[in-house]
């Protein structure tokens, strides 16, 4: 369910990340390439695996699963709870899968 109606071109997991990459004003430009690589994987293997394009359909325990599998599991940590606590304050989802157990 989105939260938001006004951002309902961003109900797709792809649209969401997208604008995520989008906003990362915050982030040193040597390092959007490195949160791009994370993002996009993430997507293109729950996406591969049957998972929904849709934000809110991103479970605790495949994100928990997904993140324990990367070489560098504490970077993938950081940048999809990043992600989920955008979409939290942009009322894409109601709560971070990371609040709920994804570590």
């Amino acid at each position: 369910m989105i939260l938001n109606p006004n951002l309902a071109h961003e109900r797709t997991l792809l649209g969401a990340v997208d604008s995520y990459l989008g906003e990362l004003v915050h982030v040193r430009p040597f390092l959007i390439q490195h949160y791009r690589e994370i993002c996009e994987s993430m997507t293109e293997e729950w996406l591969e695996n049957g998972g929904p394009n849709a934000i809110d359909a991103l479970t605790p325990e495949w994100l928990s699963h997904y993140v324990d599998r990367q070489t560098n599991s504490v970077a993938a940590t950081e940048v999809l709870s990043s992600f989920c606590t955008w979409a939290v304050e942009h009322g894409l989802i109601a709560e971070s899968p990371f609040q709920s157990g994804a570590q």
